[in-house]
């Protein structure tokens, strides 16, 4: 029976172990041969099937699958991908054009399965170690094989650079560095680390937005959102208008000063639109992909100052604290500056301690003739359902603001 899956007693007597490719060949002695003669046919027929021309055309044969790999693709095309977004369009491409360019960007696809892996630790603690043993070795996959490219960014491969420093941000801020978390101020040392990852969005999106606008990925840079920047609540303003004075007032360094005013005029712009982040929660992104590395140094090194600064953005960043992979940031960010902060710069950061723990956030207000924007303290988990006049707009356009000053 050549043709099938038997084989006659002289192929089992001239056969004393399993036959394979050479490739692949078992190494069994004469007293360690297969005892049983299924195996032995098992592999006569497959020898002969490697050898088929058709088959020697395809990928080189092999058993072995990663499973726990499986679960994670899986689990992010039929969960994390819709967690990107709200709008639809938007969900498909994170669902569909994403993992097809994946396919011939290995970094593209160790960010899928690293922000999968994230999702499951706190989705199933029952297998918190394993998905986060996963999880850290596709980021650092993920990291290390696309450095090449960040260096080099083209027409190819720059939708899946786009892609892929989006997953990353995500991932910096819901799975940190561990070296820093026993440190009284880890959660500011991982925001530091997050803003710096998320200089690759701001490279992508300078080097290559034509590009990215023609490309599988487009949907992922539009958006529908009323762009009229309206007054900040008096609250607000007045709070930011202290601030501004301190730094008048005390940083002596020229290039300090300059940083941070810039930093708190795009802060505020980004206040003025929060209600955008309602449908697109990931533009809280916006405002660090566009902070001037001085600011960013600064921040590194404790300074008074830029720290207050980033007290203000961990009100935005509360603003979509419902998100999976946002939750409990915002919070955690402002307790670690309140803990670090000299005392007489604390008064300074009293409004976002309370906007934090009183859940504040921006909604319009839609009476007849009326323009403006007013502030609530209201749980997270109200929504308002207010429609608004909506223009067709780019994304890039929300991060034109921050890029136009270097």
């Amino acid at each position: 029976m050549r043709g099938g899956w038997g084989c006659s007693l002289r192929e089992l007597q001239r056969y004393g172990s399993l036959p394979t490719h050479s490739s692949e060949r078992a190494s069994y002695s004469p007293t360690e041969a297969p005892s049983r003669a299924s195996d032995i046919c098992v592999g006569l027929t497959l020898e002969r099937r490697i050898h088929d021309p058709l088959l020697e055309m395809q990928a080189p044969l092999s058993s072995h699958l990663n499973l726990l790999d499986l679960e994670l693709m899986h689990h992010y095309s039929t969960v994390t991908c819709y967690s990107f977004s709200v709008l639809p369009f938007k969900q498909n491409t994170w669902q569909d054009a994403v993992p097809r360019e994946a396919q011939s960007y290995n970094f593209l696809m160790h960010a899928m399965l690293a922000i999968a892996a994230v999702q499951l630790v706190h989705a199933r603690p029952e297998g918190h170690q394993l998905y986060k043993e996963a999880a850290r070795r596709h980021q650092n996959l993920a990291l290390r094989t696309s450095i090449q490219h960040l260096h080099n960014v083209t027409q190819s491969n720059c939708h899946a650079l786009f892609a892929l420093s989006s997953i990353v941000a995500m991932l910096a801020l819901k799975f940190p560095h561990p070296s820093n978390s026993r440190s009284s101020s880890a959660p500011v040392d991982e925001i530091v680390d997050f803003f710096r990852l998320l200089r690759g969005v701001k490279t992508v999106l300078e080097s290559a937005s034509d590009w990215l606008l023609g490309g599988w990925l487009a949907p992922l840079l539009h958006y529908d959102w009323d762009p009229t920047l309206v007054p900040l609540p008096d609250d607000l303003r007045v709070a930011f208008d202290d601030v501004e004075a301190r730094n008048d007032a005390v940083t002596g360094d020229l290039k300090d000063r300059k940083a941070y005013h810039f930093a708190l005029r795009n802060l505020k712009i980004k206040f003025q639109t929060s209600k955008v982040m309602e449908e697109e929660p990931a533009l809280v992104f916006a405002w660090p992909v566009g902070v001037q590395e001085h600011y960013i140094s600064a921040l590194r090194r404790h300074e008074p100052m830029a720290t207050v600064i980033l007290a203000y953005y961990s009100v935005l960043l509360h603003t979509v604290d419902e998100q999976w992979w946002a939750a409990g940031r915002g919070s955690h960010l402002i307790e670690a500056i309140s803990r670090t902060l000299p005392p007489e710069w604390l008064p300074l950061i009293q409004w976002p301690r309370e906007a934090v723990q009183l859940g504040w956030r921006c909604v319009v207000d839609r009476t007849p003739g009326c323009n403006s924007w007013r502030s609530l303290c209201v749980p997270q988990s109200i929504s308002d359902d207010t429609g608004s006049g909506k223009n067709n707009m780019l994304q890039q356009d929300w991060y034109q603001a921050d890029c136009s000053v270097r």
